[in-house]
């Protein structure tokens, strides 16, 4: 089973066959069907120009803003019109900002996933299909059905290492960056691991304060992608990749928060031998993208960068 092929799926493969299913397209969703949260995810994480990089901007909470905002609801102990709610109130209002960037941006990340349309064949004109061989192995990072729909691709072949729409499991999406280094980066409070001591409450500080504090620590927690939990559960497959000669990545951007499974991929294969070839949209990336595969130890001779559509064939 030498001439087997590992083909890493992204979602610039779905981009180009025509499913909308880019981040921008996940803005529109959610600005036009739960407008609070799509406010709340503005105010509180996210800019204009960011959207292109939604994982990576969970981690660029603005803490020290939702502190601010939250900072009328820490009434002084002493205050003459003193009542016992003012115990919970500051805790109250940052735990609705959090669930609303957690749970409510998840059910409604999964339910933008569960109703993305997969064009059919006779509506693919603009791209041509491409030259996916169905015997090969399938990392997908997209949560979609397209490489079954549109390839044929037996499920058998394929992981979907970030879950799959219509299954009972969570979507996985995140930042990856350890909690807490994610929420003292975010303070501007660490420079180093020398400095993660920073993360520890002090006994003296206001029980207010500290729950808030977890609790948006908590969402760091909630926000990160864990993505040696994933390789762990899914070892076996990673295990088989010894005797792939050929790994093709489509569509896929070679983000900082993938990198634990390309990695991971590097522990099971021939370095020396097996061949690197490496979709690109942009010309930007092309130089961008032979350096990441080559940082990993893959001779530069053994990575071939090309448009997409060169992987092309008749149908």
């Amino acid at each position: 089973m030498t001439n087997k092929n590992l083909y890493i799926i992204g979602n610039g493969f779905d981009i180009y066959h025509g499913v909308k299913s880019s981040y921008f397209h996940f803005k529109e969703y959610l600005n036009k069907n739960t407008p609070n949260i799509f406010e709340c995810f503005i105010k509180y994480v996210i800019t204009e120009d960011s959207w292109s990089n939604f994982e990576e901007a969970l981690a660029k909470l603005d803490v020290d803003y939702i502190l601010d905002n939250c900072s009328c609801y820490l009434k002084s102990y002493g205050a003459d019109d003193w009542r016992d709610s003012y115990h919970h109130d500051y805790e109250y209002e940052i735990d609705i900002i959090i669930e609303n960037l957690t749970n409510h941006l998840a059910n409604n990340f999964k339910e933008w996933v569960q109703q993305l349309e997969i064009p059919m064949p006779n509506t693919m004109r603009h791209n041509p299909y491409l030259n996916l061989n169905i015997n090969s192995y399938y990392l997908n990072f997209n949560y979609t059905t397209t490489l079954n729909e549109l390839y044929n691709i037996s499920e058998t072949n394929i992981l979907h290492i970030h879950g799959k729409r219509g299954s009972l499991a969570p979507l996985v999406y995140g930042h990856g960056i350890e909690p807490n280094t994610a929420y003292l980066a975010a303070r501007g409070e660490v420079r180093s691991k020398d400095d993660l001591h920073l993360c520890e409450d002090d006994e003296n500080d206001d029980p207010r304060v500290v729950a808030g504090r977890n609790i948006i620590k908590n969402y760091f927690l909630k926000t990160y992608k864990h993505c040696e939990k994933r390789i762990k559960v899914n070892i076996t497959f990673f295990q088989q990749l010894k005797y792939i000669s050929r790994i093709c990545i489509l569509g896929h951007s070679l983000n900082k928060v993938d990198m634990q499974y390309f990695k991971e991929i590097i522990k099971h294969i021939n370095t020396t031998s097996v061949k690197w070839e490496i979709s690109y949209y942009k010309e930007s990336d092309m130089d961008k993208f032979r350096n990441i595969i080559s940082a990993l130890g893959i001779d530069i001779e053994l990575i071939e960068i090309k448009k997409l559509e060169y992987f092309n064939k008749a149908v």
